[in-house]
């Protein structure tokens, strides 16, 4: 999806779909829950674009592969750092070191970007190339590597159904929110506590998606709208909610919870000793 990452001195990211997605799962999770040093969603963007998985990928640093995920072969690695970054953050928010809390917050965002790149339909096409000499490691017939990636974004088909998707979100905001909250009365989100039932659950969603055909149909130029703003979207965005429920109740919340260490009176003795000693003058 559109990351917004453009440009290095002037951030996009809060008007990208990855932010959208995020904010709306990330206000319906942690909804009235006190955060206990989870991360904010401002601290998510941050880490997020430009100074993220996507930035590296245009410099390019990381490798395409990292951000593809076909349901179909189970090849690509965006699903496998997902759960890579779900495991270190937890261990990372759970830290007493205030630098490790720091690297969780990176951990965090770079998890939900690259689970949100695995949910992407254009993102389900193809496969890894082998003995790659660059990070261009992904065989995607919608995507011309020899080309560079501005030219890609702009004219290449997987390009143009991710601009096309991300228009829908900016447009059609309030209607995607609403038909999440339908879709949440129907499918209440949870939280999962074993890494791979979450692994396993992350996987299943990207396929439920990819055998909707929703890619297909862009590409044989037949209307997606309503698909994208009632379907697509909510399903992503139930997703991601599962996955901060999730990283939420492992990794933030064992480090907040105190416990009164005072010792409680139980004796006469401790009870009356307790009490302020109160002279009384008599007067006569």
């Amino acid at each position: 999806m559109f990351s917004g990452f453009g440009l290095k001195f002037f951030n996009l990211d809060g008007t990208s779909t990855h932010h959208i997605i995020n904010e709306i799962a990330y206000k319906h999770a942690l909804k009235k829950t006190k955060k206990n040093g989870f991360p904010g969603i401002i601290s998510l963007d941050l880490h997020s674009g430009y100074y993220g998985p996507d930035g590296k990928w245009s410099k390019p640093i990381s490798k395409v592969s990292d951000h593809m995920y076909n349901p179909a072969t189970d090849s690509g690695n965006a699903m496998n750092n997902a759960i890579q970054s779900y495991k270190i953050a937890c261990k990372q928010l759970n830290s007493t070191d205030k630098l490790e809390k720091k690297l969780g917050n990176l951990a965090c965002a770079r998890g939900l970007h690259f689970l949100v790149d695995g949910l992407t339909p254009a993102h389900h096409i193809g496969h890894k190339v082998l003995l790659a000499k660059s990070g261009a490691d992904w065989n995607d017939p919608y995507w011309n590597r020899p080309k560079s990636n501005t030219y890609n974004v702009l004219f290449m088909p997987h390009g143009q159904f991710e601009k096309k998707c991300a228009f829908y979100m900016f447009l059609h905001t309030k209607k995607i929110r609403r038909n999440y909250a339908k879709l949440r009365q129907s499918r209440s989100p949870i939280s999962i506590a074993n890494e791979n039932d979450l692994e396993n659950f992350l996987k299943k969603q990207a396929l439920k998606i990819r055998l909707t055909g929703i890619y297909e149909k862009f590409l044989s130029h037949q209307n997606i709208k309503d698909e994208v703003i009632k379907e697509l979207f909510p399903e992503m965005i139930y997703t991601v909610e599962i996955y901060i429920r999730s990283l939420y109740a492992s990794a933030a919340l064992p480090q907040k919870q105190h416990k009164y260490r005072g010792k409680i009176a139980r004796t006469y003795h401790e009870i009356t000793a307790k009490i302020p000693k109160i002279k009384i003058r008599i007067l006569k």
